[in-house]
């Protein structure tokens, strides 16, 4: 009987050699370290613009506040940092601050607002009153409130974020009596904590009242 043999053909099997996947392998790194340094600066960016429209929200809030207020006001007057003689609306005397820098230790500009408290004979116009107070080599503003004629102002209420540093202020008010006061406020500082997601800024306001002093 005969035996039958099979031949058997060798095959080639397809695949990657060793060079082929190192190869690939490195220039996968290579564009994942390039898009992911993209995505890197990307988020930065992202989050210094959130800070930054966070930072000039809470900034313009502040500004217009205190120019709102002073506007309609009259007679105002600096004082030096725990000047308890605001408290008083009878002993608010128009004085200039020609100008106050962050030199100094502390300020606050009073004045004589719109709000009416009271009736008949008794009515008077509240003081309001804004504190620029340095804590640690940064600046805060605060804003106090008589509460009711001959009231002590005893509480200032913080207008700023307190991720908002201010580094420079700058106030310039013009008082005088029988005349139109202004005041010129500028304010610099940064907000962010990182050094890359940080934001620098440099604002100014001026304010002229519409009721000439008493």
């Amino acid at each position: 009987m005969k035996k039958k043999y099979t031949m058997f053909r060798y095959q080639r099997q397809k695949g990657f050699t060793l060079i082929e996947m190192i190869v690939s392998l490195g220039i996968f790194s290579i564009v994942a370290v390039v898009a992911l340094g993209a995505l890197i600066k990307i988020i930065s960016a992202n989050k210094k613009a959130q800070t930054l429209q966070s930072a000039m929200t809470n900034l313009n809030y502040a500004l217009e506040s205190m120019s709102r207020e002073m506007r309609m006001g009259n007679n105002f007057s600096c004082y030096g940092a725990g000047d308890t003689s605001i408290n008083n609306i009878a002993s608010i005397v128009v004085n200039n601050c020609h100008p106050f820098t962050d030199a100094s230790t502390g300020l606050i500009l009073a004045f004589k607002s719109s709000h009416v408290s009271g009736t008949g004979l008794g009515a008077c116009n509240l003081t309001y009153a804004y504190q620029f107070a340095q804590v640690g080599g940064l600046w805060t503003i605060s804003m106090g409130k008589q509460p009711a004629c001959n009231g002590n102002i005893s509480t200032y209420t913080p207008m700023l974020d307190p991720n908002v540093d201010i580094t420079g202020l700058y106030v310039n008010v013009n008082s005088e009596t029988g005349k139109y006061p202004l005041a010129t406020i500028r304010i610099s500082g940064r907000v962010g904590v990182r050094e890359l997601e940080r934001t620098y800024f440099d604002v100014q306001t001026a304010v002229a009242a519409r009721i000439a002093n008493d």
